[in-house]
């Protein structure tokens, strides 16, 4: 299965990290990361919320809104991100869970990364995704998804999900992520919109 990209309205494209320091933002080149990246709202093309129905199916987890309204903020996942490396491209390992927790404007819990789902859209050379610490690596394959759990149940992350994009020897190698967060919850802190 391939996807033309060529019909699909990209939100952002991103190639440099951005660093919150010191209440600051700014961007700077990556030195762990080599690879582009950009963002598809679901709600936007009809083809990936029948994908995010189908991501339901496979991993009875919550994946999309019902009415395929688009929130401002993620509650159930997050939009597509779409990934392209060329040769050498590569992502050194880390994890996908977030390390703080997130609450909007209006105080709403809008949760951590509970899973991902990665779908590989082409069949570079290389480019393998590597969990080091279970000694595995998934080849990408056009068309295959892997999925894994960011977090365990007490909600701790899982140590052993640690991975990488292993560097692409030859092609190009495209990805689409699908990152699924926790159920939406309202924040202790929603009173304060009333003061």
């Amino acid at each position: 299965m391939y996807i033309d990209l060529s019909s699909i309205k990209i939100l952002e494209i991103n190639i440099f990290i951005l660093n919150k320091k010191d209440g600051v933002i700014k961007s700077e080149v990556s030195s762990y990361r080599v690879q582009a990246t950009g963002w598809i709202r679901e709600y936007e093309e009809d083809f990936l919320y029948r994908l995010s129905h189908k991501i339901e199916l496979i991993t009875n987890l919550k994946v999309r809104r019902p009415d395929n309204k688009g929130p401002s903020e993620p509650v159930e996942s997050e939009a597509w991100q779409v990934g392209v490396y060329s040769a050498g491209g590569l992502y050194l390992p880390h994890y996908d869970n977030l390390q703080n927790e997130f609450i909007n404007a209006d105080g709403v819990h809008i949760g951590n990364r509970i899973a991902t789902a990665m779908f590989y859209l082409s069949d570079p050379v290389g480019g393998a995704t590597a969990f080091p610490k279970l000694g595995i690596a998934a080849t990408p394959k056009a068309g295959s998804m892997v999925f894994w759990h960011n977090l365990k149940l007490s909600g701790a992350r899982d140590d052993l999900l640690r991975h990488g994009a292993c560097p692409v020897a030859r092609g190009i190698k495209w990805v689409s992520n699908k990152w699924i967060r926790n159920y939406i919850i309202n924040s202790i802190n929603s009173t304060k919109r009333q003061n």
